[in-house]
Parts: C-alpha cells; structure tokens; sequence
C-alpha cells in the first residue's frame, strides 16, 4: 500500500521501527483504543447528530487554535464516533489527523502517532476503493507533513507536503497550503536558496531568483496580496520573508515584513510579523532596533512569547545589559515550564539551556543562575520528554548538551560515555549538523585526558562533518552565527594541538603540514560563510614554491600565545611562538589602527613596535639568513587583516623598509604567475562631483588621479554621470582591460550587504561587481590582472572588516587587488598612483614591488613621512 511507503518516513525518529510495519498492516490499528467516542450513538440519534457536524467542526477547530486542547479533543473523538457510525470513512480519517495535531500538542506522541496513522489508513483504502475524491486524503497528507515538521523530521513532511499538493487539484486553498508548508520543510532542512525559489514560484514573483529579487518586483507582486486579504497567501509570504533573510536579502525581507505589518488584521498576526521584523534586524547586527520589534510582539501564543523572550536574552547579554537580561531569567523559567510539550518546546529548552551554560562559562559564580546540577537534572529531563514524543533530535541534543555540562564539571568518563552516545545516534540519523559538535565534544573530552591520537581524530573528523554540511546551510545565519562561535574556536584548537610541542619540545613536519592545511581551509570557510554560499574552494596544490624570493607567513591568534608558521622556499616548514595572550594582541591591533589614521599623532609607534615585536621579531633571524629573501607574503588572521603589515617598526624601520609585503587569504585561492604586462590598458572610473543621493560626497582629488593614472598608461574613462553599472558593463565588454581602476567611495565591513563600491547611480556589493568584472573574462580563463579600489575603506570598530576586502579580492575574479584600508582622498595618492603605474609600466617590476616603490616614495618626502599617508595601500592576492 502507499501508506507504507509513506508512513516509513515518519517511522524514522520512532525508537522502535517495526511497530510502524505493524501498524501499516493492520486494518485496525492499537491507537484506536485510545480515542473512544465520548458516547454510544442509536440509530435513531444519528441523524441528529450529522446535522450538528459542521458547527461542531467549527467549535473544535476554535478551541485549538486558542490552545484548548483538551475541549479539542473531546469534540474531535465525538466527531469520529459519528462519521464511523454513519459510515464515512474519509470523514473519520480527516478528524483522526486533527486528533493527532491535537495529541502531539500536549506531548503525547504515541497516541499521536497512532492517530495519523488510523487517519491514513481510512482514507487511503477508502479513496482507492471508491476512486473518488482525493480533497481529503491531501488534507490529512497536509496534516500528517505538520505532526512530522513538529517531530523534527522535516524530510519526512516534505514529502507528505508534495503528495498533499499533488492531491488537492480540486481545492486551490490546500494545494497552496501544502507548496506553502513545502517552503518550511525545506527552511527546516537548511535549504534556504531552495526554499526560496520554491516560495518565488508558489507566489507568482514574474521573472526573479531569489540573488537578484529587486523591491520593485516584490512590490508589483504584493499588490495582489493588499487587494486579496488571504490568510494562507500572508503566511506564504511571511514564510518567503524568512527565506529571504536567511539569504541575507534583508531589503526584500523587510519590505515583506512591512506590508504584512500592515494588512495584519489580528493582534496574533501582528505579533508574529513583529517577531520576524525583530529577528531581522537582530540578524542585521542592529540589536536595538530589534529590540523594539520585540517589544511590539504583545501577549501572542506561549511558545511566540518565550521565543521572543528567548532572543531578548541573547540580545541584552550581546549589549552587556546584565540587569536586563538577569530580570529575564525567571520569567523565561517560568514560561517555558507552561509551554505544551512538542518540538518547537524541546528547542526552546535546548536554546535556554545553551544560553545557561555559555553564561556559566563566562560568569561561573554568577547567584542568579542554576547549578551545574540542576541544568543537568532538567536536561535528563527534557530527554525524556523529547522521546515521548519521537523527537530524536530533540533527545540528541539533550544527551550530547547534558555531556557538555559534565565536560564543564571535569566528570571525564560520564562526559564522554554521553558526548558517544549523542555522536552513534547523530551518525544513524544522517545529522551531520549535528555530528559535528560531539565529535568536537569528544575531541575536547580525549585532549583533556591526555588521548592525543584518539582526539586528533575527532577534530579533524568534526572538521571534515562541517565541510560536507556547508553547501547545504552556508545561508542559514544561525549557521553564520554558529560558525562565528563554534566552527572558528574548533579550527583553532585542533591547530594548536597540531601546533603543541611534543616531548622532544618540537613539532613534527607531518603536524606542520596539517595545521597549515587547516589554516588555509579555516580561510576559505570563513569567506564562504561571509559570502553566506559556497564559492571558494581551495586549488589542489599549494604554490608557496613559485617564488624563490617569498616567505610565507602564516601567523594564528590563539588564546595564550600567536603561533607563527613559517614557510621558504624548499625548506621545511618552521613553527614560531609569541609569548602573549589574545586580548593583549588585540588591544595593540586596537591601538595601532586607531592612531596611525590620525596624521597628528605619533603615538601609533608604540603599538607598531609591540606588534613587529610579536609578529617578526621570533623569525627575525631566520628571515635576515635568507640573503635572496625580498617579499613577505601574509596570510593574516582576525583583526590582524584590519593593520597595514608594512607599517610595522622595529624602532628603526618600517618592515616596508625591508620588504616587500602582500597579503592573501589563502594560498590555495590564488593561482600566481609572474606579470606579462601584455596589456595596461586601464579602465578609469571614478567620482568628483556632488550627487543628490544622502551620504553621497564627492572626491576632491580624483581628477588628479587620473591625470597620474594617463600620464603612465593608456587609459578609458567614465566619470561623474558617466559612471554606471550599465557603463561599466558596455566598457568591459568590448575593451579589453588589463586593469580596472575604481576611484570612488567604497567600505569593506564583515558583513556583505556592507561591503560595497559606489557608482554615480547606485552602489555595488560584491556579488554586483564581480558579475560586471567576469563580462569581460566570460570563460575564465584568462583574469583580471589588477583590480585598484581607491578611497575605500574598513568599517570603524569592526574587527572583521577586512573579510570584505578578502571577499572582494577572491570574489572579483581579478588576480591582485590594490585597496586602502582607510579613505586618504589627498593630493598625496595622485603622488601615489604615479609612482605605482610608472613602475608597472617602465621598470618590468612585479605588482608587490611596485607599490613597495610607490609607498617608499611618500616615506621619504618629509612631508608625507607619516604611515597615514602610505600604509593604507595593500596588495592582496597575486603579489608577483
């Protein structure tokens, strides 16, 4: 029968498979002595009971939505008695699937399970039977898809969402229901580019894709919804802009949000949509604003409720507001003892007591918070509640957290007998997203004791379980954020236990080799994740060997010290440590970039004195053995990507003074060959005049940049008005361009709607820019030479600002990139941009020499000594 072949995927998170085959074959299934009829029907009863259906259909369906389950219930079991008493069966299996709603609510799985599975096995046999209608089975289809995402099995309600679909032709309201619930099941599963466009198609968006959706198209499409006042359509178009914001299309999500705040009819509606504004805006990284959407969430259902103050929390502890968030805490307690028990209760637990155990962490003598004990005695607890109800998920998490609490009490044993077990079910359910953390568990738990083989292997096991699950949820930005969090620090350790001496106090190539692998591939996930896909991957050989006059310099921030890996030509790789801690080292990049930007000060020498200490000082020796020894190649880490690396000082010179300096985010991105200036033809375009856009301000200096840039090379420009994307893109097309000069406005921040060019008409983000540059490289075979971003700069206060250079860099497609860390917008960069092009041009140079050239020029002239003047231009990428 279907039935089998269906129910199977429910059967998935049941501790006991079989039971569902016996189930499946038996015409009258066990649960059916669970729901007896509240009363014995006569014959001549019957008819007067039929006449009362409909209202009281209406009446039960009420009491649900109002969480008066048991009323449900009742009137539910009534309804059954009386349609099996007359007969029909189709009209009994659509109640039992509401009954089985209705059970999962309270937390009563089985009968649940039971329910559906009476449900299926009446309408099926009857609809095949009768060949009749198939309204109802795709209604019960629809029902039992939601029991299954209340579950955690979203695989599972996918396809009971599709089938439904398929079978509710003659119900246009069902079938959009079910393509609408297909959207969740997919968000559910991760899969939100996917999630995406299934909900653009299902909601008649003309002629979009979820990357370049434009409000323009979203507005003409959210006419119909203003003029049509359908509940099921607004819940499709919420589900879309939950989509679309977990894709980082936050322009779109917001006008979505927006609409619906306004058609919202009901309090309940209001609140929902006001939760979402909130989670929006907190996903944007602008808590406050969040915050006030939260506080218009109002009194919605209880799970809406602790959801919203659940993020609260997260919220006033991010801004540090501890009488806030402390004030939280027994309100939260309180709400989430009242929520019915169901998966969304079992990860609200999950999420509160995440948050318990990461503030016990960072405040283990806090009095407001609840023992190790008692987090534990509630997280056995809410095992047992999550296998009541089939949630496997829901029990992994408790059993691998409830590890993690006796990993926090140094209870080795019990930690890793629980972290196994979390790990052997996360494994046969095909959880890698799960996996990864107790096989990262487990490491931490093995390197404690002292096992250092056994927890080099789960490392690096966790390391490989979170390559294969960022394809599928590099959008998700609780993926983002988890991997800012998580997948960051697991990085990390498992390079410093590579990176940890051993007893002859040295580290075997073998583990040099394998940190500076994970090193790389820590680079490459953290672009992916910042680009929210994946798009970067790593080139299969490295080609630290091509330049016999390069070292490469890998230095990691670790929490006790700054490990310096060192690489030569043909020679083995040289491990060097920096005796001090990461807030140390943080401090000084604080200091040293906040003070070099201002051309009065000199108190930028210190903190460039400590950092050349930390960073060259330990290879100093060995880089000064190295006579042929002309270019340093960093591959920086952290906020080590937001310094100028030449304006390091020995307390005599600049490391510019010494070397050359480039910098990349990974070797393995780059595919370097020495420069063939067969074409310096450059394609100028830049900005000087005022524009009525806000914020916009023209570039005083940009005219004599370009008058620098021509009197060197060929150039084709576009200026002022002329500077568009339509321009550009016709430029690129039928001029072939060695070098793309952009002297424009332009921020790089660590976030990528943030990370932009401007053009006269709009700005650019990287995606835009990069689809411009690849129109002149359409088969990729032969790139970009050079890509210059003058006046650009890195976002204030923020230490991940410069992944938006590296994005921009790798992602523009051009082999080297030349940027400013900071907007200089001075008379000193047309000096600059002289120097620079008159090497390419004349002196047969590579790129890194000729900026080394460029910047040594301003360094002596007394005027422009000053490292505000020249060290904001870096190489990134292709430095030969």
């Amino acid at each position: 029968m279907r039935f089998r072949r269906f129910f199977a995927y429910g059967c998935l998170t049941l501790v006991t498979v079989s039971f569902c085959w016996v189930l499946a074959l038996l015409s009258l299934p066990p649960g059916l002595a669970h729901v007896p009829p509240q009363e014995t029907l006569t014959d001549a009863s019957l008819e007067s009971s039929l006449k009362s259906v409909s209202p009281l259909e209406i009446t039960a369906k009420k009491a649900y939505q109002e969480g008066q389950l048991t009323t449900a219930i009742a009137l539910w079991k009534n309804l059954v008695a009386i349609y099996q008493k007359a007969e029909r069966p189709l009209e009994a299996g659509r109640i039992y699937s509401y009954l089985a709603l209705a059970y999962q609510q309270l937390g009563q799985g089985g009968l649940a399970q039971d329910a559906i599975a009476q449900a299926l096995v009446l309408v099926e046999n009857h609809t095949q039977a009768q060949n009749s209608d198939q309204t109802i089975w795709a209604e019960v289809l629809n029902n039992a898809g939601t029991l299954q995402l209340a579950q955690g099995n979203a695989q599972a309600a996918l396809a009971s969402w599709k089938e439904a679909s398929q079978r509710s032709t003659a119900d246009q309201t069902l079938r959009l229901r079910s393509q609408i619930n297909q959207g969740k099941a997919l968000m559910a599963l991760g899969l939100y580019p996917a999630a995406c466009q299934h909900l653009l198609k299902t909601l008649d968006v003309p002629e979009s894709n979820c990357q370049t959706l434009s409000i323009e198209e979203l507005n003409q499409s959210l006419l119909a919804l203003s003029s049509q006042s359908n509940s099921v359509l607004s819940q499709g178009w919420l589900s879309l802009a939950i989509a679309l914001r977990n894709l980082g299309q936050w322009g779109g999500a917001q006008r979505i949000l927006e609409t619906l705040w306004t058609e919202a009819s009901t309090t309940a509606e209001k609140g929902a949509i006001a939760f979402q504004l909130g989670q929006l805006f907190q996903s944007n990284q602008e808590p406050l604003i969040a915050l006030t959407w939260y506080e218009k969430v109002g009194q919605g259902s209880p799970l809406l409720t602790v959801q919203t103050q659940l993020a609260q929390l997260t919220l006033w502890r991010s801004l540090n507001r501890e009488k806030e968030a402390q004030q939280l805490l027994p309100v939260l307690s309180q709400n989430l003892k009242a929520l019915p028990l169901g998966h969304e209760q079992i990860y609200a637990q999950i999420n509160w007591y995440s948050q318990l155990i990461d503030w016990k962490q960072q405040q283990p003598n806090h009095p407001e918070l609840p023992t190790w004990k008692e987090i534990a005695q509630s997280l056995a607890q809410l095992q047992q509640q999550a296998r009541a109800i089939a949630d496997q998920r829901g029990e992994i998490y408790s059993i691998g957290t409830l590890g993690q609490i006796y990993e926090q009490t140094q209870q080795w044993q019990i930690a890793q007998s629980l972290t196994k077990d979390a790990l052997i079910q996360s494994q046969a359910l095909n959880a890698p997203e799960l996996t990864y953390l107790w096989q990262w568990q487990l490491a931490r738990i093995e390197e404690q004791q002292g096992k250092r083989e056994l927890a080099l292997n789960s490392y690096l096991g966790a390391v490989e379980t979170v390559k294969s699950i960022t394809q599928d949820l590099a959008g998700n930005p609780e993926f983002r954020l988890t991997f800012q969090k998580n997948i960051d620090r697991l990085y990390r350790q498992l390079i410093s236990l590579l990176l940890t001496p051993n007893a002859q106090n040295t580290v075997s190539q073998t583990d040099l080799q394998l940190a500076r692998n994970q090193i790389e591939s820590l680079q490459i996930e953290e672009l992916n994740n910042f680009f929210r896909a994946v798009c970067l991957t790593k080139k299969t050989e490295m080609i630290e060997n091509i330049d016999p006059d390069a070292a490469i310099i890998y230095p990691l921030i670790l929490p006790n010290r700054l490990a310096l890996i060192l690489s030569l030509p043909q020679q083995p790789l040289q491990i060097f440590n920096t005796a001090i801690t990461a807030p140390t080292l943080e401090k000084a990049i604080a200091q040293f970039r906040q003070t070099i930007v201002i051309r009065s000060r000199r108190d930028f020498y210190g903190p460039a004195k400590e950092l050349y200490n930390a960073l060259i000082r330990p290879l100093e020796a060995t880089l000064k053995a190295q006579k042929q020894l002309k270019t340093l190649v960093f591959v920086p880490d952290g906020s080590l990507r937001n310094i100028p690396l030449a304006a390091l000082y020995n307390g005599q010179q600049f490391l510019l003074e010494q070397y050359r300096i480039a910098v990349t985010p990974g070797l393995q991105l780059l595919n370097p060959t020495a420069i063939k200036w067969a074409n310096l033809h450059t394609l100028f375009a830049g900005i000087t005049e005022d524009n009525d856009r806000p914020g916009f301000a023209p570039l005083a200096y940009v005219n004599q940049e370009l008058e620098a840039v021509q009197s060197q090379v060929e150039i084709s420009p576009l200026l002022n008005q002329a500077f568009t994307p339509e321009a550009l893109k016709q430029k690129l097309t039928y001029e072939a361009s060695g070098i793309v000069h952009l002297a424009t406005h332009g921020r790089f921040s660590s976030q990528l709607q943030e990370t932009f060019v401007d053009t006269w008409t709009q700005p650019l983000n990287i995606n835009d820019l990069a689809a411009l540059l690849k129109v002149s490289n359409p088969t990729g075979e032969t790139g970009l030479e050079l890509l210059v971003l003058s006046a650009c700069e890195t976002a204030v206060g923020d230490q991940r600002a410069a992944l938006g250079l590296a994005g921009m860099a790798v992602r523009s497609g051009a082999k080297s990139t030349m940027a400013t860390l900071w907007s200089i917008n001075d008379e000193t960069t047309a000096q600059f941009m002289a120097r620079f092009y008159q090497q390419l041009a004349t002196q047969n140079v590579s790129k890194a020499e000729a900026l080394r050239q460029a910047q040594l020029a301003l360094l002596q002239n007394r005027w422009y000594k000053h490292p505000f003047y020249w060290a904001a231009y870096i190489l990134v990428g292709d430095w030969l």
